[in-house]
């Protein structure tokens, strides 16, 4: 959990947070995956930002689940992977969230931002 707290973090601060504390800090490759664009070839999350209902778009068909967390790392919904379904997101304030995209052994894929109006 504190990987998504850092992750929040960075995003909501980053360019002022890394030069108040003296300089860039590298981030692993594990945290690289944080998008806002689709990527080519990852599965990426639309519509984004998102209303009522977000789908998913996986080419390889690796994506097992979808965790959504807030801004301060709280797991506010998850759902369980269908070929070609919708997942409701209506009931979540409207703000930032992180999305990871989770294979079956529950190993994290690809983590995006989310958009919810």
């Amino acid at each position: 959990m504190w990987r998504v707290v850092l992750i929040a973090f960075l995003l909501c601060f980053g360019g002022a947070a890394l030069e108040a504390a003296g300089g860039p800090v590298q981030l692993g490759s594990s945290y690289s995956a944080i998008l806002s664009e689709p990527p080519s070839g990852k599965p990426y999350i639309f519509p984004n930002p998102a209303v009522d209902f977000i789908e998913l778009a996986d080419v390889k068909g690796n994506v097992n689940a979808i965790r959504i967390y807030n801004l301060l790392g709280r797991d506010v919904l998850h759902f369980k992977v269908m070929e070609g379904a919708k997942y409701n997101v209506a009931k979540l304030p409207a703000g930032i969230y992180l999305v990871q995209m989770l294979d079956e052994k529950g190993e994290v894929i690809s983590t995006q931002r989310m958009h919810k109006r």
